[in-house]
């Protein structure tokens, strides 16, 4: 009673790629999966503020480059803040790799009030 499977957000769902809640019955905090498939780009619009942490392969995000796994380095490229103000008029990711982008995006409380909820155990 406490495992939440993903659920696909059907209004990104592409051929390119999709979108999935991961983290959501709660407007407490929410996230969400992106896959993108190599050589392919997404618009990303949100509600506001919120932290990408890129999990599996490379990008531009918003011109941005972003790689998964770069350990030893005195930076890392794994992680963006997005603004709200560039997050509510929207962005590009460009999957630059050979593989699939894997990324996860973490919302903090009410930036998305309309996050999936399951019904009461029990009910």
């Amino acid at each position: 009673n406490h495992h939440i499977a993903p659920v696909m957000i059907e209004e990104t769902r592409t051929p390119d790629g999709w979108e999935e809640w991961i983290y959501y019955n709660t407007i407490k905090f929410s996230g969400k999966r992106l896959t993108l498939k190599p050589g392919k780009k997404m618009v990303c619009r949100e509600n506001g503020v919120f932290n990408i942490f890129v999990w599996r392969g490379s990008a531009k995000v918003d011109g941005h480059d972003v790689t998964a796994g770069e350990l030893g380095l005195d930076y890392c490229r794994d992680e963006l803040l997005v603004t709200h103000e560039k997050a509510v008029r929207g962005f590009t990711i460009e999957n630059t790799g050979s593989e699939d982008l894997t990324l996860f995006k973490f919302f903090g409380p009410d930036i998305n009030p309309d996050v999936p909820m399951l019904p009461k155990y029990g009910s």
